[in-house]
Protein backbone atom coordinates (compact mmCIF):
# COMPACT_ATOMS: atom_id res chain seq x y z
CA UNK A 1 0.00 0.00 0.00
CA UNK A 2 2.59 2.50 0.41
CA UNK A 3 6.53 2.81 -0.02
CA UNK A 4 9.34 5.14 1.41
CA UNK A 5 13.06 5.73 1.69
CA UNK A 6 14.96 6.65 4.44
CA UNK A 7 18.63 4.73 4.43
CA UNK A 8 16.46 1.47 3.72
CA UNK A 9 13.58 1.07 1.68
CA UNK A 10 10.29 0.11 3.44
CA UNK A 11 7.66 -1.09 1.55
CA UNK A 12 3.93 -1.69 3.51
CA UNK A 13 0.99 -3.93 2.13
CA UNK A 14 -2.41 -5.54 1.91
CA UNK A 15 -2.87 -7.96 4.53
CA UNK A 16 0.91 -8.85 4.43
CA UNK A 17 2.84 -6.40 6.96
CA UNK A 18 5.68 -4.45 6.63
CA UNK A 19 8.82 -5.35 4.39
CA UNK A 20 12.60 -3.55 4.70
CA UNK A 21 14.97 -4.12 1.69
CA UNK A 22 18.38 -4.00 3.50
CA UNK A 23 21.63 -2.38 2.21
CA UNK A 24 20.17 -1.77 -1.37
CA UNK A 25 20.05 -5.99 -1.79
CA UNK A 26 17.38 -8.00 -3.74
CA UNK A 27 15.93 -9.40 -0.36
CA UNK A 28 13.05 -8.44 1.76
CA UNK A 29 13.11 -8.96 5.48
CA UNK A 30 9.15 -9.19 6.53
CA UNK A 31 8.24 -7.83 9.80
CA UNK A 32 5.05 -10.03 10.04
CA UNK A 33 1.84 -8.95 11.42
CA UNK A 34 1.02 -10.47 15.00
CA UNK A 35 0.83 -9.75 18.96
CA UNK A 36 3.91 -10.07 19.99
CA UNK A 37 6.44 -7.04 20.39
CA UNK A 38 8.62 -8.68 17.06
CA UNK A 39 5.43 -8.13 15.00
CA UNK A 40 3.58 -5.22 13.63
CA UNK A 41 0.11 -5.11 14.65
CA UNK A 42 -2.15 -4.41 11.59
CA UNK A 43 -1.89 -6.02 8.25
CA UNK A 44 -2.50 -3.03 5.71
CA UNK A 45 0.38 -1.06 6.50
CA UNK A 46 -1.02 2.42 4.68
CA UNK A 47 2.03 4.96 5.65
CA UNK A 48 5.57 5.16 7.25
CA UNK A 49 8.01 8.08 8.42
CA UNK A 50 11.46 7.83 10.27
CA UNK A 51 10.88 10.20 13.01
CA UNK A 52 14.15 9.90 14.08
CA UNK A 53 17.19 7.95 13.18
CA UNK A 54 16.15 4.16 13.35
CA UNK A 55 12.75 4.97 14.57
CA UNK A 56 9.58 4.57 12.49
CA UNK A 57 6.01 5.16 12.83
CA UNK A 58 3.99 3.24 10.67
CA UNK A 59 0.03 3.68 10.53
CA UNK A 60 -2.25 0.55 9.41
CA UNK A 61 -5.76 0.28 8.44
CA UNK A 62 -6.55 -2.39 10.44
CA UNK A 63 -4.07 -2.12 13.57
CA UNK A 64 -3.65 1.65 14.58
CA UNK A 65 -0.18 3.39 14.84
CA UNK A 66 2.73 1.34 15.24
CA UNK A 67 6.17 2.93 16.81
CA UNK A 68 9.37 0.57 15.33
CA UNK A 69 12.76 0.83 17.14
CA UNK A 70 14.93 -0.85 14.11
CA UNK A 71 17.69 -1.23 16.79
CA UNK A 72 15.61 -3.37 19.06
CA UNK A 73 13.50 -5.18 16.08
CA UNK A 74 10.75 -4.40 18.21
CA UNK A 75 7.04 -2.53 17.78
CA UNK A 76 5.40 -0.93 20.42
CA UNK A 77 1.50 1.02 20.15
CA UNK A 78 1.00 3.95 21.81
CA UNK A 79 -2.05 3.26 24.09
CA UNK A 80 -2.42 6.70 25.58
CA UNK A 81 -4.06 7.68 22.14
CA UNK A 82 -7.09 5.57 23.18
CA UNK A 83 -9.45 7.50 20.69
CA UNK A 84 -7.33 6.88 17.97
CA UNK A 85 -9.10 4.06 16.58
CA UNK A 86 -7.49 1.39 14.23
CA UNK A 87 -7.71 2.97 10.84
CA UNK A 88 -4.67 4.99 10.23
CA UNK A 89 -3.93 6.68 6.69
CA UNK A 90 -1.41 9.58 7.30
CA UNK A 91 1.43 10.22 9.16
CA UNK A 92 3.79 13.62 9.35
CA UNK A 93 6.28 14.02 11.89
CA UNK A 94 7.36 17.95 12.58
CA UNK A 95 11.23 17.78 13.32
CA UNK A 96 11.46 21.15 15.24
CA UNK A 97 8.34 20.66 17.94
CA UNK A 98 8.42 16.50 17.77
CA UNK A 99 4.71 16.20 16.93
CA UNK A 100 3.47 13.91 15.03
CA UNK A 101 1.09 14.36 12.96
CA UNK A 102 -1.74 11.49 12.47
CA UNK A 103 -4.27 11.43 10.04
CA UNK A 104 -7.23 8.89 10.81
CA UNK A 105 -10.41 7.34 8.87
CA UNK A 106 -13.40 9.17 10.61
CA UNK A 107 -11.92 9.70 14.13
CA UNK A 108 -10.43 13.08 13.72
CA UNK A 109 -6.74 14.52 13.63
CA UNK A 110 -4.51 13.96 16.02
CA UNK A 111 -1.06 16.11 16.91
CA UNK A 112 0.91 13.58 19.33
CA UNK A 113 3.92 15.25 21.23
CA UNK A 114 6.81 11.87 21.16
CA UNK A 115 8.77 13.33 23.97
CA UNK A 116 5.70 14.31 26.27
CA UNK A 117 2.66 12.35 25.14
CA UNK A 118 0.37 15.16 25.31
CA UNK A 119 -2.14 15.24 22.42
CA UNK A 120 -4.72 16.88 20.78
CA UNK A 121 -7.57 16.05 18.55
CA UNK A 122 -9.74 18.19 16.07
CA UNK A 123 -12.93 16.70 14.77
CA UNK A 124 -13.75 20.23 13.90
CA UNK A 125 -12.11 23.68 14.10
CA UNK A 126 -13.00 27.06 12.76
CA UNK A 127 -16.54 25.66 11.58
CA UNK A 128 -14.29 23.14 9.15
CA UNK A 129 -15.12 19.34 9.76
CA UNK A 130 -11.76 17.42 9.70
CA UNK A 131 -12.61 13.85 10.81
CA UNK A 132 -10.77 11.58 8.13
CA UNK A 133 -7.47 12.50 6.89
CA UNK A 134 -5.60 10.65 3.60
CA UNK A 135 -2.17 13.21 3.57
CA UNK A 136 -0.18 15.30 5.84
CA UNK A 137 2.66 17.70 4.66
CA UNK A 138 4.29 20.57 5.84
CA UNK A 139 4.90 23.07 3.13
CA UNK A 140 6.74 26.14 5.25
CA UNK A 141 7.84 26.44 8.54
CA UNK A 142 4.60 27.89 9.12
CA UNK A 143 2.08 25.94 7.23
CA UNK A 144 0.80 22.11 7.36
CA UNK A 145 -1.11 21.43 4.77
CA UNK A 146 -3.75 18.64 5.19
CA UNK A 147 -5.84 16.39 2.18
CA UNK A 148 -9.36 15.20 3.66
CA UNK A 149 -12.44 13.65 2.38
CA UNK A 150 -13.81 17.14 3.36
CA UNK A 151 -11.26 18.79 1.02
CA UNK A 152 -7.87 20.90 1.09
CA UNK A 153 -6.90 22.54 4.59
CA UNK A 154 -4.48 24.60 6.15
CA UNK A 155 -3.27 24.71 9.12
CA UNK A 156 -0.99 27.94 10.39
CA UNK A 157 0.89 27.16 12.92
CA UNK A 158 1.55 30.72 14.70
CA UNK A 159 -2.00 31.84 14.45
CA UNK A 160 -3.61 27.73 15.91
CA UNK A 161 -6.02 28.00 12.81
CA UNK A 162 -7.75 25.95 10.20
CA UNK A 163 -8.58 27.62 6.81
CA UNK A 164 -10.11 26.21 4.21
CA UNK A 165 -8.82 26.33 0.73
CA UNK A 166 -10.77 29.02 -1.56
CA UNK A 167 -10.73 27.04 -4.59
CA UNK A 168 -14.29 24.46 -4.35
CA UNK A 169 -12.65 22.08 -6.56
CA UNK A 170 -10.17 21.69 -4.03
CA UNK A 171 -12.00 23.09 -0.91
CA UNK A 172 -14.95 20.57 -0.94
CA UNK A 173 -13.40 17.97 -2.90
CA UNK A 174 -12.22 14.42 -1.41
CA UNK A 175 -8.31 15.29 -1.80
CA UNK A 176 -6.35 12.58 -1.52
CA UNK A 177 -2.41 13.28 -1.97
CA UNK A 178 -0.23 15.76 -1.72
CA UNK A 179 3.35 17.01 -2.80
CA UNK A 180 5.29 19.77 -3.46
CA UNK A 181 8.09 20.70 -6.19
CA UNK A 182 11.27 22.55 -6.51
CA UNK A 183 9.71 25.68 -7.45
CA UNK A 184 7.30 25.82 -4.17
CA UNK A 185 4.00 24.81 -6.16
CA UNK A 186 1.44 22.27 -4.36
CA UNK A 187 0.29 19.31 -6.11
CA UNK A 188 -3.24 17.43 -4.91
CA UNK A 189 -4.51 14.47 -6.38
CA UNK A 190 -8.15 14.15 -5.79
CA UNK A 191 -10.49 11.17 -6.13
CA UNK A 192 -12.57 12.43 -8.86
CA UNK A 193 -11.37 15.88 -9.65
CA UNK A 194 -8.04 14.58 -11.59
CA UNK A 195 -4.70 16.52 -10.65
CA UNK A 196 -4.53 19.95 -9.75
CA UNK A 197 -1.68 22.44 -9.28
CA UNK A 198 -1.16 25.12 -7.12
CA UNK A 199 0.90 28.52 -7.56
CA UNK A 200 1.11 29.49 -4.15
CA UNK A 201 2.25 32.71 -4.84
CA UNK A 202 -0.28 33.89 -7.03
CA UNK A 203 -3.19 31.28 -5.93
CA UNK A 204 -3.26 29.85 -9.99
CA UNK A 205 -4.79 26.30 -9.86
CA UNK A 206 -4.15 24.45 -13.04
CA UNK A 207 -6.18 21.14 -13.55
CA UNK A 208 -5.96 17.87 -15.10
CA UNK A 209 -8.87 15.89 -15.24
CA UNK A 210 -10.90 13.62 -17.22
CA UNK A 211 -13.19 16.60 -17.99
CA UNK A 212 -10.73 18.35 -19.88
CA UNK A 213 -8.77 15.44 -21.97
CA UNK A 214 -5.77 15.80 -19.83
CA UNK A 215 -5.21 12.50 -18.06
CA UNK A 216 -7.48 9.44 -18.49
CA UNK A 217 -8.00 8.94 -14.24
CA UNK A 218 -9.43 11.44 -12.45
CA UNK A 219 -8.68 9.40 -9.25
CA UNK A 220 -5.09 10.43 -8.06
CA UNK A 221 -3.17 8.10 -5.73
CA UNK A 222 0.20 9.24 -5.50
CA UNK A 223 2.14 12.20 -6.46
CA UNK A 224 5.96 12.48 -6.23
CA UNK A 225 8.75 15.10 -7.38
CA UNK A 226 12.08 13.06 -7.69
CA UNK A 227 15.63 14.71 -7.72
CA UNK A 228 15.56 15.46 -11.89
CA UNK A 229 12.32 17.31 -11.04
CA UNK A 230 10.30 14.99 -12.45
CA UNK A 231 6.78 14.66 -11.44
CA UNK A 232 5.54 11.03 -10.83
CA UNK A 233 1.47 10.70 -10.69
CA UNK A 234 -0.02 7.26 -9.81
CA UNK A 235 -3.45 6.70 -10.77
CA UNK A 236 -6.22 4.13 -9.61
CA UNK A 237 -7.45 2.80 -12.82
CA UNK A 238 -4.31 3.42 -15.18
CA UNK A 239 -1.30 3.14 -14.36
CA UNK A 240 2.15 5.59 -13.51
CA UNK A 241 1.89 9.10 -14.95
CA UNK A 242 4.73 11.78 -15.33
CA UNK A 243 5.38 15.15 -16.19
CA UNK A 244 9.18 15.26 -17.28
CA UNK A 245 9.80 18.96 -16.27
CA UNK A 246 6.65 20.76 -14.90
CA UNK A 247 8.58 24.14 -15.51
CA UNK A 248 8.58 23.64 -19.09
CA UNK A 249 5.36 21.46 -19.81
CA UNK A 250 2.13 20.39 -18.61
CA UNK A 251 2.07 17.23 -20.87
CA UNK A 252 1.41 14.48 -19.06
CA UNK A 253 2.58 10.96 -20.53
CA UNK A 254 1.88 7.48 -19.71
CA UNK A 255 4.76 4.93 -18.60
CA UNK A 256 5.20 2.34 -21.59
CA UNK A 257 6.19 -0.68 -19.93
CA UNK A 258 5.27 -4.78 -20.68
CA UNK A 259 6.15 -4.97 -16.82
CA UNK A 260 4.17 -1.99 -15.39
CA UNK A 261 0.96 -2.84 -16.36
CA UNK A 262 -1.23 -0.04 -17.90
CA UNK A 263 -4.05 -0.61 -15.96
CA UNK A 264 -2.55 -1.30 -12.43
CA UNK A 265 -3.47 0.56 -9.82
CA UNK A 266 -0.73 2.71 -8.43
CA UNK A 267 -0.05 3.09 -4.09
CA UNK A 268 3.24 4.79 -3.42
CA UNK A 269 6.22 5.93 -5.05
CA UNK A 270 9.89 7.49 -3.69
CA UNK A 271 13.28 7.74 -4.52
CA UNK A 272 16.12 6.12 -2.66
CA UNK A 273 20.14 7.58 -2.18
CA UNK A 274 21.21 6.00 -5.92
CA UNK A 275 18.12 7.90 -7.69
CA UNK A 276 16.18 4.94 -8.62
CA UNK A 277 12.58 5.30 -8.12
CA UNK A 278 10.20 2.54 -6.23
CA UNK A 279 6.44 2.13 -7.20
CA UNK A 280 4.30 0.23 -5.49
CA UNK A 281 1.06 -1.14 -7.06
CA UNK A 282 -1.63 -3.29 -7.01
CA UNK A 283 0.33 -5.81 -9.49
CA UNK A 284 3.51 -5.61 -7.40
CA UNK A 285 6.62 -3.74 -6.06
CA UNK A 286 8.72 -2.07 -9.34
CA UNK A 287 12.42 0.04 -9.57
CA UNK A 288 13.23 2.45 -12.17
CA UNK A 289 16.80 2.89 -12.69
CA UNK A 290 16.84 5.61 -14.90
CA UNK A 291 20.25 5.09 -16.43
CA UNK A 292 18.86 2.58 -18.50
CA UNK A 293 15.45 3.20 -18.56
CA UNK A 294 14.73 0.19 -17.23
CA UNK A 295 12.06 -1.54 -14.70
CA UNK A 296 12.75 -4.80 -12.09
CA UNK A 297 9.96 -6.38 -10.46
CA UNK A 298 10.24 -7.64 -7.36
CA UNK A 299 8.01 -10.39 -5.70
CA UNK A 300 7.87 -13.57 -3.59
CA UNK A 301 10.77 -14.85 -4.65
CA UNK A 302 12.73 -11.70 -3.13
CA UNK A 303 11.21 -12.59 0.19
CA UNK A 304 7.67 -10.23 -0.33
CA UNK A 305 4.70 -12.06 1.40
CA UNK A 306 2.64 -11.28 -1.72
CA UNK A 307 2.47 -9.77 -5.04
Amino acid sequence: SDVCSSDLIWIGSYFGGVDVLLDNSEQFTWLKPGENPQNISGMVAREMIEAEPGIFWIATEDGGLNCYNLKTNTFHVPYNLPDIGTNIHSVYFDEKTSNLWIGTFRKGLFVYNTKSGASRKFLSANGIDIYSVFDIMEYDENRILIASVQGLFCYDKSLNTFTRFSDDRLGKSFVYCLCSDNDGNLWAGTVYQGLFKIDMKTKKVTNWSKNNGKINDNYITSIFNDSNNKLWIGTNNNGLKYIDNPKKSDKIESVNSEMLLAKSTICGITEDSFGHIWISTSQGLFQYKRENNNFNYFSTENGLPTN
